[in-house]
């Protein structure tokens, strides 16, 4: 979360048009980010996420 609230702050003071997403792999979403600490972790700080397919090169989902 350190780095991501960093890169966040960043991006808002220079180019608040844009906004940053998480990006994580399927395999590692749903293995740890689907726990309720950690769902409640990303809804407090509004993080959004999009959730890949590394074999496929895909983007599986994105969560806002």
């Amino acid at each position: 979360m350190g780095q991501f609230s960093f890169y966040k702050f960043a991006l808002e003071k220079k180019m608040p048009e844009r906004t940053l997403f998480l990006a994580v792999p399927d395999d590692t979403y749903d293995d740890f980010f689907k726990e309720d600490f950690i769902m409640e972790l990303l809804d407090r700080y509004q993080v959004k996420m999009l959730v890949y397919r590394i074999d496929e090169a895909i983007i599986e989902r994105w969560i806002k």
